[in-house]
């Protein structure tokens, strides 16, 4: 037995720094169907602002596992992903702002997806001094890094915040210092059966 694969891609570019697309993908095989269509862009807000974007959508005829019944059932499932990113760039301050989810029905049988279900936000920042070579302390950076995932129900999957500063000396000498926190969760239903009232799991 064949796979049927197909994929489409169509970009146009708009202006100087900008481009607009489009995308679609089928697979087909046994008791396995999937189509997926989309658009996606990177937009120039202005000379330093630049924004980034692809908006999914999907179906597909296949076994999807449900945890309350603990087995795979053969359904039609429609699913939605999306990603989105803020690039602001300049002389001394930096920031990105990043997004990008998946619902718990998304599949890209011709691609590849981590993980289902979830958000995944996050924003960096950083700011870098005025070099000043004649001193001892030529420069020095400010870093920030935060993240928030969840799922499509908003419950917290995983976060962690990491500030640091960077600083640099004479003769290649440079001193970093950071601190770092994050906060993980698990849900039963990612690994296997979800308990019910009559459905109990053994404890360990």
């Amino acid at each position: 037995h064949n796979a049927y694969i197909g994929a489409l891609r169509i970009k146009r570019d708009v202006g100087e720094q900008s481009s607009l697309g489009l995308i679609a993908t089928s697979f087909n095989f046994i008791e396995r169907h999937n189509q997926l269509a989309g658009v996606d862009g990177r937009l120039s807000l202005n000379r330093n602002t630049f924004l980034t974007f692809q908006l999914l959508g999907s179906t597909a005829r296949r076994f999807f596992y449900a945890p309350a019944a603990d087995r795979n059932v053969y359904r039609t499932g429609h699913g939605l992903a999306y990603f989105a990113e803020l690039n602001r760039t300049g002389r001394r301050l930096n920031v990105q702002l990043a997004g990008a989810g998946h619902t718990r029905d998304y599949r890209a049988e011709i691609g590849f997806t981590t993980r289902t279900d979830t958000n995944r936000w996050s924003i960096f920042a950083r700011y870098n001094s005025e070099p000043q070579p004649q001193r001892k302390l030529i420069s020095w950076s400010a870093l920030y890094t935060t993240l928030v995932q969840f799922d499509w129900r908003g419950r917290s999957q995983y976060a962690y915040h990491f500030p640091r500063v960077a600083l640099n000396f004479k003769r290649q000498t440079f001193l970093q210092l950071a601190a770092y926190y994050d906060y993980a969760r698990l849900f039963e239903e990612e690994f296997g059966a979800r308990r019910t009232a009559t459905r109990f799991m053994a404890r360990r």
